[in-house]
């Protein structure tokens, strides 16, 4: 999700229209719901929507909200890590200097007493 949707300037007042907040907003977690239903083998339940304008909350801000407190996602984001494991080689090699030096202390990585 682009960090554009952090911001109040993501939605044009609090409207159901396109550019409004629940218009922007359903369409977010509904592009989200798709994913997770694509990455499920048979086994998803569709995530309650958010709801419009009018939408009492026990019909679709509560449900919506219960949900997404305890949302955990099925997606892989191992394509999002900068380094591959499987390249290094051995397993207590690293892809960056510790900071902190071997002993955890720092300056220890750069061979000065603490």
């Amino acid at each position: 999700m682009p960090s554009s949707f952090f911001s109040s300037s993501a939605f044009k007042g609090f409207g159901d229209d396109a550019g409004g907040f629940f218009g922007v907003y359903n369409d977010v977690f509904d592009t989200i719901d798709r994913l997770e239903e694509a990455e499920c083998a048979g086994d998803f339940n569709a995530a309650p929507r958010l709801g419009g304008s009018s939408t009492r909350w026990t019909e679709g801000p509560g449900l919506f909200y219960a949900y997404y407190e305890s949302f955990s996602t099925r997606r892989a984001f191992a394509w999002c890590d900068k380094y591959n494991p499987n390249e290094a080689p051995n397993r207590q090699a690293s892809p960056h200097p510790n900071p902190l030096g071997s002993r955890g202390e720092p300056g220890a990585s750069r061979g000065q007493r603490p």
